[in-house]
């Protein structure tokens, strides 16, 4: 009932949206009141500008705005956790000098429609350079040492000959050797699904 309730609720902004949108493309209908909704809030302008949102929820306001160094942000799919996580990389990409990096990791393929998107949206920004890198072993030859060995090192080797303002990093495997020292080359860094890069932690481990 509470979720229905707040779906609910939600979709009255989304409704004031498109009838908004209506009225300033010159279609004229009968005026409407909507109740206040207390759980949104007007996006900031780069929300706007850049990801076409008018409105966050206070959640996602607040994880846009924190100051914090480690920050988990758990909810289900659909709540709005990759928005204020986009929301807050433009942010740093813009406001940030440029020697200042920042690393994005996303488990899967990178055929996969997420790394794209977020790919051509960064790069449409003006003062913001993107690239992206796959991380894959069993794409390389030898027994499965020399093939995380291998694949490491060419990792390594991408990450510190990248100069992009933004590095999206598609983990396909997950199996790594020091791969804290090819992270920490950037200021901050971004992990768009965790659980689902866990799990895939997992499910390498016990099928090596």
């Amino acid at each position: 009932v509470v979720s229905t309730q707040s779906t609910g609720r939600r979709a009255l902004v989304t409704r004031k949206s498109v009838d908004q949108a209506k009225t300033e493309t010159g279609k004229k209908g009968k005026e409407k009141k909507y109740p206040e909704n207390p759980e949104m809030t007007e996006a900031p302008d780069l929300f706007k500008d850049y990801l076409n949102i008018s409105c966050l929820t206070k959640d996602q306001l607040n994880i846009f705005h924190s100051d914090e160094r480690f920050l988990f942000v758990r909810g289900p799919a659909g709540s709005g956790k990759s928005i204020a996580m986009l929301g807050k990389i433009i942010d740093l990409a813009l406001n940030t000098t440029s020697d200042r990096r920042i690393l994005l990791i996303l488990a899967g393929l990178d055929s996969y429609p997420a790394p794209e998107r977020h790919l051509e949206l960064l790069n449409n920004i003006q003062d913001i350079t993107c690239e992206m890198i796959t991380y894959n072993y069993s794409k390389v030859d030898g027994n499965i040492s020399d093939k995380v060995d291998k694949a490491s090192k060419l990792l390594s080797k991408q990450l510190s000959d990248s100069t992009s303002k933004v590095v999206l990093l598609i983990i396909n495997t997950t199996l790594f050797n020091n791969i804290y020292s090819c992270i920490t080359i950037f200021d901050y860094m971004f992990i768009d699904d965790y659980h689902n890069l866990v799990d895939k932690i997992h499910t390498d481990i016990y099928s090596e």
